[in-house]
């Protein structure tokens, strides 16, 4: 199903300890929200699961061993935040599906609706928005939160 009310999300990020990050980038890349994002993430105390699509000579990211697939992410995950381009995400429904993770998050203006539509079918949480916009928007915005 597709999460939209403010309160259903907030209880989904409040239950969540483990984000895995398809996309992520490394410390190199520091600047671009798909390294910032779950920086800020792991500062307020999700542990991340980092999931780079690209930078091969990557071991970690944010401190965490990198995983070099969505085959190697365990069932332990909460949330897989989506970090990959519009055309690209398609090609990760299957491997997404296989996961049967909690909530699939994908970033603003990310899903297509045949996307949609297949994670849907998977009866999958599906939140498409910038789940750290929306994190810090849940008070205390810069300490853990206390479960929902």
């Amino acid at each position: 199903m597709l999460v939209t009310a403010p309160g259903a999300l907030e209880t989904i990020l409040r239950r969540a300890r483990r984000i895995a990050v398809l996309g992520i980038k490394p410390e190199s890349r520091s600047t671009h929200d798909a390294h910032d994002i779950p920086r800020y993430l792991a500062s307020v105390g999700y542990e991340i699961v980092p999931v780079p699509t690209r930078y091969p000579e990557a071991q970690t990211i944010l401190g965490a061993p990198v995983r070099r697939s969505l085959a190697e992410v365990d069932g332990s995950v909460d949330v897989l935040s989506v970090w990959v381009k519009r055309e690209q995400l398609e090609a990760f429904v299957p491997a997404i599906v296989r996961l049967r993770l909690g909530c699939v998050w994908v970033q603003s203006a990310l899903l297509e609706p045949e996307v949609e539509r297949a994670l849907v079918d998977a009866r999958l949480t599906v939140v498409e928005e910038c789940i750290g916009c929306r994190r810090a928007s849940i008070e205390p915005a810069w300490q853990r939160l206390s479960p929902a």
